[in-house]
């Protein structure tokens, strides 16, 4: 009787097992550094960052990166420090602990908290200068009004992008800058929200409020000046209803000059309401930023979208990543009361923890299964 012969392993069932260990351990890293409990200044050690002030990426990698590790192409969201924002410097490095290469673009639209077509050029450029010496499709992940870039990648590259995940993003413009200016939608109530947004919202519908193009250059100017002294660049939250903004607006307003000042004033809330003046606006800008419409790109993404949201986001509102799921050929929504618009929202009560957890679990899955 002869023996049998040894049957090798099975080849793609170990790949497999080494997919998913590594998927683990991914996911053990992530919950150490972005769960609620963790410290939100703290930084994964052994992370090494690349990208002078004036270069067009930044890139992250742990000294102990993977022989060939996958590439995220992290999109910034509408913010003057784009990549160089503490916040998403510390998420982008937390990521490189599941193995990836993080690789951030410096768009110079968002840099000036405007919303124009070179998002795109810029957005195509950093894709390419990912797959330059790689071919091989890499995962992408984008932050609130980055959204429309990531899905613009995702719709015109398909074969390039492996998988995505949207945190805070939108699915319709109008719909995100009327609750930015307080207004109810999807059932949400009018209220007053996060009141720094107003001049930047206001600035990106100057076309329709301000005829004079010197007025217009103006009132952005003082826009971006409000958010560079006004928005919180740290790792705690800022009481934004202390009134400092207001001395901020006051003093700015003052250098402006007839309705440019007053505009400014309002959007402020100095004096009038941001959302009156912004609706008849954003009916009549529909046609000049059809290009930041996700919907003729919803159809043509190939790739699996998780759309992470928090709960209580005050710029965003989360239903529109449930929209964005819905529309998504291949997509689900995960909204979460523990990840706010910028960061870590804390610990709820003891009896929405059990169901904040496993939202948790689902969010910090799909960043860990990016490497994958």
């Amino acid at each position: 009787m002869h023996a049998s012969p040894r049957h090798p392993p099975d080849a793609a069932l170990a790949a497999r097992g080494r997919d998913h260990l590594r998927h683990a351990r991914g996911l053990l890293a992530l919950g150490r550094w972005l769960g609620p409990w963790a410290d939100g200044a703290a930084l994964p050690p052994g992370v090494e960052r690349a990208g002078a002030p004036d270069s067009p990426f930044v890139t992250w990698h742990a000294q102990a990166k993977p022989r060939r590790a996958r590439r995220l192409l992290l999109i910034p969201g509408l913010h003057f420090l784009g990549p160089d924002d503490p916040r998403f410097s510390r998420l982008a490095s937390v990521l490189t602990q599941t193995g990836l290469t993080v690789i951030a673009p410096r768009l110079s639209s968002f840099l000036a908290l405007g919303l124009d077509p070179s998002l795109f050029r810029e957005a195509e450029a950093a894709l390419e200068h990912v797959t330059a010496h790689d071919d091989r499709p890499v995962s992408l992940m984008s932050i609130s009004f980055g959204s429309i870039v990531a899905l613009h990648l995702a719709a015109t590259h398909p074969d390039r992008i492996a998988r995505v995940v949207l945190f805070g993003g939108y699915r319709d413009l109008d719909v995100a800058f009327r609750y930015a200016l307080g207004g109810a939608v999807a059932g949400t109530p009018a209220e007053l929200r996060d009141p720094l947004n107003g001049p930047a919202v206001l600035a990106n519908l100057a076309p329709e409020l301000l005829p004079d193009p010197r007025e217009r250059a103006a009132f952005c100017a003082a826009a971006l000046a409000f958010s560079r002294r006004t928005w919180s660049r740290a790792h705690h939250r800022e009481d934004k209803r202390d009134g400092r903004h207001l001395r901020v607006g006051a003093e700015l307003a003052e250098t402006l000059h007839g309705d440019a000042r007053r505009l400014f004033r309002i959007a402020c809330r100095l004096e009038g309401d941001p959302l009156a003046v912004a609706l008849d606006a954003i009916e009549r800008a529909r046609a000049r930023v059809a290009f930041l419409d996700p919907g003729p790109l919803l159809p043509r993404v190939r790739a699996e979208v998780t759309c992470i949201h928090g709960r209580d986001d005050d710029v965003i509102p989360w239903t529109e990543s449930q929209r964005l799921a819905r529309d998504l050929p291949r997509a689900r929504a995960v909204i979460t009361g523990l990840y706010g618009h910028t960061g870590a929202a804390g610990l709820p009560g003891p009896r929405a923890l059990a169901r904040e957890l496993i939202a948790m679990g689902r969010a910090l899955s799909a960043l860990s299964g990016l490497a994958r």
